[in-house]
């Protein structure tokens, strides 16, 4: 066991990236991300790095390692700064633009779209595969009772990747006319499992529940 480097006395850092504790991680961190479907996963908003109490009233730096199989994707709150594979592991490190409240992170096996707003680049990470729920709604329609009510075709969240691109960039530039500036230099976009009913925005990283990529027939079916 080698430790890591520590920060020079009078830094004002909260070291995340070096597990000083030479035993394997707590079973706990297994929690950080639950899996929700084929490529579809849960990722805690909270709880999975060391937060100073009160942290939506203070900021701070980050810079992240993240280390996760290699088939899928991870996207995070900051700029990527490396991405490489080792094995059947991809190490990703971010780094925040600016100082932040808090960091976030999604992961799954995505579609990326890329869109523009002004000078803000907008990223649509989307599932290729709907989650679990969807996969049983889809399925209703396809092979049980809901075949003779109608056609939804494919829940996948990447049908309306494009489509979702085109309406954050347009949010962005509505937003951006009545409040000014964006602040950061992208915004990346995910989607929730279904089950979770609900939406969430970090610096820079937005989490939407997965119904908004549904289409209107999708919806009222």
């Amino acid at each position: 066991y080698v430790p890591g480097e520590q920060p020079r006395p009078g830094e004002r850092l909260v070291k995340l990236n070096t597990n000083e504790n030479p035993y394997p991680p707590s079973p706990l961190v297994k929690r950080a991300i639950v899996k929700a479907g084929a490529g579809n996963y849960f990722c805690e908003s909270a709880g999975w790095y060391p937060e100073r109490p009160n942290s939506f009233s203070t900021r701070a730096d980050f810079d992240l390692t993240f280390h996760s199989p290699k088939k899928d994707m991870l996207v995070a709150t900051g700029e990527e700064t490396s991405d490489t594979v080792d094995g059947k592991t991809r190490v990703s490190t971010w780094k925040s633009e600016m100082p932040l409240a808090v960091a976030g992170f999604a992961y799954g096996d995505y579609k990326v779209t890329n869109d523009q707003a002004g000078n803000v680049a907008i990223d649509i990470y989307a599932n290729r595969e709907p989650d679990d729920v969807m996969e049983q709604v889809q399925r209703y329609f396809e092979q049980g009772p809901g075949a003779q009510q109608a056609a939804v075709g494919s829940m996948s969240p990447s049908i309306m990747a494009k489509t979702m691109g085109t309406e954050v960039a347009n949010a962005v530039r509505v937003f951006s006319a009545w409040f000014g500036p964006f602040p950061y230099k992208h915004l990346s976009v995910t989607s929730l499992p279904i089950s979770y009913s609900y939406g969430q925005g970090w610096p820079g990283l937005l989490y939407l529940w997965s119904a908004s990529f549904l289409d209107s027939t999708q919806r009222n079916a």
